[in-house]
């Protein structure tokens, strides 16, 4: 607060120390350490003389936090019922702008993931289904004749028709381009889970070949999940179970960790996302939890 002309004037700085936690990390005494030495760097002459008062509110939108905001106050004591509103509207402003910026990335995001889909149905069924039948007719006419250019041909029909999947593949997420399903899914948990929660996968049937759309959004979902549980559930056990049957492939996902109330509503948009992601693709999504059970979530999707 500007003491001469009455204003308040914001002053932003930034530490991965101060980085995105829990309400209660970051009123820890050692985030609240970290948070005065970023403003020890500052310039001196930016910050009041005295600046013994901070006010601090975590930024959240449901369940998920996405950081923290701080205001030095420039006097020591009980911040003013208007000082402490002023903070709180700044802290509603940031949190509205991160979510403005965050479902415009996701509204992008869907709609490239929706169009490189469309892509690969059009190769599907266009170039590859053309290429199938070049070959099928190369092979009838290789029966009555040894002719090289019909077999040179059938290697060239053959060669489009590998290329064509690949960029198939390639138009699902990165991690299903050169992968199967279930190696990507162990691929991300490799990463995302932290190395003392066990991780447990256990597949049954053969996995189909879905459409990249469908693929996309299960894989994406399985990846929300396994970030869930390594922020979230202080899991020391995560089981991951893949079934493929005529029809049908289910995914369940179930950790040990601390759980949540789901009758309180689950708001965090990831959870939001999940089920978005499984109406999306006509799926199954289902959430169980409760205080000190776990968290089980179960997928199911209808194929051909």
């Amino acid at each position: 607060m500007d003491g001469k002309s009455g204003t308040a004037v914001p002053r932003l700085a930034w530490s991965e120390a101060c980085g995105p936690g829990s309400a209660d990390d970051l009123l820890a005494p050692d985030t609240m350490d970290a948070m005065l030495a970023v403003v020890e760097r500052l310039d001196p002459g930016e910050l009041p003389a005295v600046h013994a008062t901070m006010l601090h509110l975590p930024l959240l939108i449901g369940d998920d936090h996405l950081g923290g905001i701080s205001a030095l106050l420039a006097q020591t004591g009980q911040p003013s019922v208007a000082e402490i509103a002023w903070v709180q509207a700044l802290a509603h402003q940031a949190t509205l702008a991160l979510r403005l910026d965050f479902l415009s990335t996701e509204r992008e995001a869907a709609a490239v993931l929706k169009e490189r889909a469309r892509i690969a149905r059009e190769i599907h069924d266009g170039i590859a289904q053309t290429l199938i039948g070049i070959n099928r007719h190369l092979h009838g006419a290789l029966a009555h004749t040894d002719c090289p250019a019909v077999a040179s041909a059938i290697e060239l029909a053959k060669d489009g028709l590998a290329e064509a999947r690949r960029t198939m593949k390639a138009l699902g997420p990165h991690q299903l381009s050169n992968m199967t399903f279930l190696d990507a899914v162990q691929e991300v948990a490799r990463k995302v889970i932290p190395q003392q929660i066990e991780f447990l996968l256990s597949s049954t049937g053969t996995w189909p070949a879905l459409p990249p759309e469908r693929e996309s959004n299960l894989f994406r979902v399985v990846q929300e999940a396994f970030n869930n549980v390594a922020k979230h559930s202080s899991a020391t056990r995560l089981n991951l179970e893949v079934s493929s049957a005529p029809g049908e492939v289910s995914i369940l996902i179930q950790d040990n960790g601390c759980g949540f109330d789901v009758r309180g509503g689950a708001t965090g948009v990831g959870l939001a996302n999940m089920r978005h992601r499984m109406d999306a693709i006509d799926g199954f999504f289902q959430l169980v939890s409760a205080p000190g059970s776990g968290t089980q979530v179960l997928i199911r999707l209808a194929c051909a």
